[in-house]
């Protein structure tokens, strides 16, 4: 079953929309996330935010290496 141009149309025309909706709620959510403060400026810019992030980021790096790094299973196949 061919996909015609109207269709494809239609395809991307929902995808800009939903596109356009998810951008600006992020955008939203950004700037009331970026309105939080502290004395020293934004909170989630902050030094120590910044720290957590990085060490969270590092922490996943670690775990999926490790992950990454083990052997397959062996499949054993059984009849039953």
């Amino acid at each position: 079953m061919a996909v015609g141009a109207a269709q494809w149309l239609s395809i991307w025309l929902a995808v800009c929309l939903c596109a356009t909706a998810v951008l600006a709620a992020w955008k939203w959510l950004r700037a009331k996330l970026l309105s939080l403060k502290t004395s020293e400026g934004p909170l989630l810019t902050s030094r120590y935010a910044r720290v957590v992030y990085t060490s969270a980021l590092g922490l996943a790096v670690v775990i999926m290496t490790v992950l990454l790094k083990q052997p397959a299973p062996d499949i054993i196949y059984k009849a039953f």
